[in-house]
Parts: C-alpha cells; sequence; structure tokens
C-alpha cells in the first residue's frame, strides 16, 4: 500500500506542476505586449491575445473569422506571401513588415512574424503562429526625421540638401537625354 500511496503522491505533485506551467503560459500568451494570434492553415483564427484584440479594436468575436480580412488589399505582398507559407510544409519562419486594418479602418504598422508549427489540428492542418508589434509611431517618427532632413521647418521648402540631391539628378538627367538646364538664382 505505501508504495502507491507514493506514486498517487508523485502523480499529484507532477499535475499540480503541468497546471502551474500551464498557468504561466496562459498567462504570458494573454499578457504579452505583442500580437499573437494562432490561425489555421487555412488562415481561419483560433485565438487571439488581449493585445490583438486591442490592436484589431475587437473581442473574441473574431474567433472562426480569416486572418486575412484585417490585411488591407493593398498589402498584396503580405497576402501572396502568407498563400505560400500556408500551402507548403516549410517550417522557416515569415517576417515582414505589413500592415493591420482594424474594424474601424485604420491601418497600423505592424512588423509581423508568421511561422508554421508542427502542431496538427484534429482535421490534419498545421497551426500558424502569428506574431506581430505595432511599429506605426516608429514609422512616423522616422518619415518626420527624413522630412526633417529635406524641408525647412518653419516655410515647408526644400532646404539646401534636398536642392543638392535634385540638381545632381537633373544634371544627370539632362546629360543622359541631351537636353540643356537652367537654374535660377535670386
Amino acid at each position: 500500500g505505501n508504495c502507491s500511496c507514493r506514486s498517487n503522491w508523485s502523480c499529484l505533485e507532477k499535475s499540480q506542476e503541468l497546471a502551474k506551467e500551464r498557468d504561466f503560459i496562459r498567462q504570458l500568451f494573454e499578457l504579452a505586449p505583442v500580437i499573437i494570434i494562432i490561425q489555421k492553415q487555412n488562415g481561419i483564427i483560433l485565438s487571439i491575445n488581449d493585445a490583438a484584440k486591442t490592436a484589431l479594436e475587437t473581442d473574441d468575436s473574431v474567433i472562426g473569422k480569416v486572418f486575412d480580412i484585417f490585411i488591407p488589399e493593398t498589402d498584396q505582398e503580405h497576402l501572396n506571401r502568407l498563400g505560400r507559407l500556408r500551402s507548403q510544409d516549410n517550417l522557416e519562419p515569415m517576417q515582414m513588415d505589413g500592415s493591420l486594418l482594424t474594424t474601424s479602418g485604420k491601418t497600423l504598422t505592424i512588423s509581423w512574424l508568421h511561422k508554421l508549427l508542427p502542431i496538427r489540428e484534429e482535421d490534419g492542418g498545421k497551426v500558424i503562429l502569428t506574431l506581430g508589434v505595432d511599429i506605426s509611431e516608429r514609422k512616423i517618427v522616422e518619415a518626420r526625421n527624413i522630412r526633417m532632413a529635406y524641408y525647412d521647418y518653419l516655410t515647408g521648402l526644400s532646404n539646401r540638401r534636398k536642392f543638392q540631391e535634385e540638381f545632381t539628378q537633373s544634371i544627370a538627367a539632362a546629360s543622359r537625354y541631351g537636353y540643356q538646364l537652367a537654374v535660377l538664382y535670386m
């Protein structure tokens, strides 16, 4: 009797450890500041975390819908690459910057990573893990920095740097195509 009692105790301890790990993973999934979407190989959303719900401006009602409805049609490269990932058994992750269309119609810039996992669903299809980080603010700052490098802050007119760049291009085009160029200086 002592031996079976000890093994039952061991099973109980193991069960509690597994429950703790499962709860930790569930918390990590829910609280991570990263968009986490798990979709079937055909694109049907199986689960999303809170960060994804916030980004998409939605709730659990999105489960069962196709992930592609949140990618704008203008982001055709993303849709094409995602289609290729789904149609093959390539386990290499697909990484790219792309767009996300929220339910209110707002477009965010997201750094995406899609990975086909070796886990299989009941229907035999594989699962795709989709991770996304919102880089919209970073893109706005980058665009602002580029603008500041080429345009005067007060007037909004091209600065010397922009002029020199365009002037160099114009001279090259004029010599290539054999036409004349004039600069008016006041």
